[in-house]
């Protein structure tokens, strides 16, 4: 698909799954991989959308050359660190 937006959410918590159902079902956007500490959040985001990839480092999502747009929605403790590393890296942010 031509002028797909893809997409990386960080946090795996109250929000996260909320924001990914939500993209998930914008057309021309796909969310491709999913950040938390918490391996069994994880777990449950991949049993959901099973080609979502995930992750427990959020640098994978910083690093991959495909995604576009990073979702942040972790603690509010830690939306500027990770904002500023997603904007270092080039990446449109949502918190």
């Amino acid at each position: 698909m031509e002028n797909l937006i893809n997409i990386g959410v960080i946090g795996c918590g109250y929000w996260g799954p909320n924001l990914v159902r939500n993209f998930s079902e914008v057309p021309g956007v796909r969310v491709k991989i999913v950040s938390d500490f918490k391996l069994a959040l994880l777990t449950k985001m991949q049993a959901r959308y099973p080609t979502i990839q995930i992750t427990t480092d959020c640098q994978d999502i910083f690093t991959d050359p495909e995604i576009d747009a990073v979702v942040i929605a972790t603690p509010v403790s830690t939306h500027y660190d990770l904002a500023l590393a997603a904007l270092k890296a080039g990446k449109h942010v949502m918190v």
